[in-house]
């Protein structure tokens, strides 16, 4: 369980995701919090430096990751009846969402984790709604 909630549902606004019951929306929240804080350590950063209000691309990174994981626990990769590519909208979301996540995962510093607020730019002010879909 991760030491703060960097995210929250609030800050996923997504049609798909917004299917969902709220009890698996928030457990994706929370693996998502969970992995931001083991991206953290491995970028040599222990959790309980993790300064905030958060990094944008920390919250982007981690936002995506919720949808990436709601996507493929959701889509159904083994369907029997000869799966049909690119009809379930579950897969497009966890495909654009991994996708993306690579992307921003290059920029990622540790100094994103713990830098000040006022010397780092891009810092997320409060809760910022990322919109994907």
């Amino acid at each position: 369980m991760s030491l703060e909630n960097y995210i929250t549902i609030d800050d996923i606004d997504n049609r798909v995701f917004k299917r969902l019951n709220d009890t698996s929306k928030q457990a994706y929240v929370d693996e998502a919090n969970d992995e931001l804080e083991d991206l953290a350590k491995r970028q040599g950063v222990d959790p309980a430096d993790i300064s905030l209000p958060i990094h944008v691309k920390l919250v982007r990174y981690a936002v995506l990751y919720a949808l990436s994981r709601a996507g493929e626990d959701n889509t159904d990769f083994n369907n029997s009846d000869g799966y049909s590519a690119g009809d379930d909208v579950y897969e497009k979301l966890f495909k654009r969402s991994r996708y993306l996540i690579q992307n921003i995962k290059l920029d990622i510093t540790p100094v994103m984790f713990t830098g000040d607020v006022e010397t780092i730019d891009n810092r997320a002010v409060t809760s910022q709604r990322i919109v994907f879909g």
